[in-house]
């Protein structure tokens, strides 16, 4: 009975490390092939999409694009999660602080590629030449378009189902946080203006410095808006979700 007994103890144990190994290779893989389009698609926009070469900033007016930018958070966010999957893969342990980068990283990425989805086309089907004009269609291609203001925000959510991240106890760290994102992008558009004389966005050109103010904090708190949204939406899969207690369920099977 004792080695009945201990060979069901030990059965239970290997399908535990089986299914927890199947959870990390799904992760593993996920957040690879996520990584490397997000690899191809910036590799895309930084080498093949032209820039203006008499602007004072050269080719860093990529990353005055708040697009570019937030592409750049998703790639890095990706690349530290496969790491993650392949530590956990490997049964090794995963450092608290990787963790906690990550989990910033996750929340930073929601709020900026939920943003510039909805932003970008309602900008977009209003008058597209506010925010991608036609002309641009020849060296910015529909294919990146798409992948960059749609796809991005979606991965990003489908990460939020299948993978449990956790955020900040106390919210005037996020509040801070986004303070400080919102405000190093409005220095950087400040700095582009007064460098090279434009706006880093067409529509920007329609508003007066005053109502450009306007538009900056209210950006702001939509930023804020779109946080608390995430929060939300994390504390619903992962306290409420039948289909999340599912996942955790067969993870520590």
């Amino acid at each position: 009975r004792r080695v009945h007994g201990g060979f069901k103890v030990l059965e239970k144990k290997m399908s535990k490390s089986i299914s927890r190994a199947r959870h990390s290779l799904l992760a593993f893989v996920f957040h690879l092939a996520v990584f490397l389009a997000d690899v191809y698609f910036f590799n895309w926009v930084f080498f093949h999409v032209p820039h203006a070469k008499d602007h004072p900033l050269g080719r860093l007016t990529k990353f005055t694009f708040l697009t570019n930018i937030g592409h750049l958070v998703h790639l890095v966010l990706f690349g530290l999660s496969t790491i993650e999957s392949g530590q956990e893969l490997l049964a090794r342990r995963v450092p608290s602080g990787e963790k906690t980068i990550i989990d910033t990283l996750f929340g930073v990425s929601f709020v900026l590629s939920t943003i510039i989805g909805i932003l970008f086309w309602a900008l977009f089907f209003y008058n597209r030449e506010l925010i991608l004009p036609a002309a641009f269609e020849s060296v910015y291609p529909a294919s990146l378009n798409l992948y960059q203001h749609g796809v991005i925000a979606v991965l990003v959510w489908i990460k939020m189902v299948l993978w449990r991240h956790e955020y900040d106890t106390h919210r005037h760290y996020e509040v801070r946080r986004m303070a400080i994102i919102c405000g190093g992008y409005v220095a950087i558009t400040i700095l582009v203006f007064f460098a090279s004389g434009s706006h880093v966005y067409p529509f920007m050109k329609e508003f007066s410095m005053s109502f450009l103010a306007l538009f900056y904090f209210l950006a702001f708190l939509v930023a804020l808006g779109v946080n608390e949204l995430g929060r939300w939406m994390n504390r619903q899969v992962w306290q409420t979700s039948s289909i999340a207690r599912t996942i955790e369920k067969r993870k520590n099977k």
